[in-house]
């Protein structure tokens, strides 16, 4: 469970740091707003069930980029 939360951590904000890096700054943070829609299914596979409130947030964090890409 340590690895594994270390990993995820590192692993996360190395690649949070590689998009800053290398996309045009708007372009990823649309992309890094979708956190909690790419977080869903994960959330299932370990089988969690994020319910109502996870839905509400993955669709707020997508209206957000919709907004933000106009």
């Amino acid at each position: 469970m340590l690895a594994a939360t270390l990993l995820g951590t590192s692993g996360g904000i190395v690649l949070q740091q590689l998009a800053l890096s290398r996309l045009p700054g708007g372009l990823a943070v649309a992309l890094l707003a979708t956190a909690p829609v790419m977080a869903l299914p994960l959330a299932r596979w370990e089988g969690d069930r994020p319910g109502w409130a996870g839905a509400v947030a993955a669709a707020l964090a997508l209206l957000g980029v919709v907004l933000l890409s106009r």
